[in-house]
């Protein structure tokens, strides 16, 4: 995105672009610029574009595209590890989710919600629920004190696409803008800690473009900032020695980060 120079803007220039029915802004030919105004630069129009195409392609052929994209956008790192786990565990609860994943049970009381509301999952109803549909469970019945949840139509069909299409890894792409999101989420896997300058050079990337991606995959919770002030060597393995003092700022793979990228390996989500 850049600026647009000058102190007036043409008229097709000052319009909303949100939706095509939307009337212009200024009924002049020209606005008179009181405020900052900026438009794609071309750079932008080929992500824009480029974003548009990936939806589309996660969403496939189907009737209510639309509805789908826009389901698809909605979703979070940890909505997706939720979807799945459910397909793992078949069906499961708040509280056992939030075990697996060291979180507070509100965040995923939260995220089951809103799952629940895009149609991704629904209720498993009943008094009781067999091991064969809560295989994370020990007992043959289980008296349900909990709300179950499990994958709905929909949510499977989701999942079976980007497995099927391998979309996993421009579904990061998406989230991050940057195609080497997934490769990192992997580094960092095998290397345990590592700093932003040698992440840079494996990946060879510019190291200011690297951080911006450390730093949104740390909005995102897969990511964060390694706390102790010495690292052993089992803690940084891509460079081993008895132990490194943290002059840079390190980090390392969060819970949720090191459950998704666990399930890529297993089912090759990621090349």
């Amino acid at each position: 995105m850049r600026r647009i120079q000058g102190k007036t803007v043409p008229k097709n220039t000052a319009t909303s672009s949100v939706k095509p029915w939307i009337k212009v802004r200024a009924k002049s030919n020209e606005v008179r610029r009181h405020g900052q105004y900026y438009e794609l630069t071309k750079e932008g129009k080929r992500v824009t574009k480029e974003i548009k195409n990936l939806l589309e392609e996660i969403a496939g052929k189907c009737s209510d595209k639309g509805h789908k994209i826009a389901m698809l956008s909605a979703l979070k790192p940890l909505h997706v590890y939720i979807l799945f786990h459910l397909r793992k565990a078949c069906s499961d609860y708040a509280k056992s989710i939030a075990r697996v994943l060291r979180m507070p049970i509100e965040d995923i009381v939260l995220a089951l919600d809103h799952l629940e509301q895009l149609g991704l999952v629904e209720r498993v109803h009943g008094s009781a629920i067999k091991r064969t549909e809560a295989k994370l469970k020990l007992s043959y019945g289980v008296r349900k004190h909990h709300t179950y949840y499990k994958l709905s139509r929909e949510g499977e069909m989701i999942l079976r696409s980007m497995k099927q299409r391998n979309l996993f890894e421009k579904y990061l792409t998406l989230l991050t803008g940057c195609s080497k999101a997934g490769k990192l989420l992997l580094l960092l896997r095998e290397a345990g800690h590592e700093h932003v300058v040698t992440i840079a050079r494996i990946l060879s990337m510019k190291v200011d473009e690297t951080q911006c991606l450390i730093d949104k995959l740390i909005e995102l919770g897969l990511i964060a900032e390694t706390k102790p002030k010495v690292l052993k060597m089992k803690h940084r393995k891509a460079k081993p020695k008895k132990e490194t003092r943290c002059l840079h700022k390190y980090y390392r793979l969060t819970r949720l980060g090191e459950l998704i990228t666990r399930y890529m390996r297993e089912n090759k989500l990621i090349n």
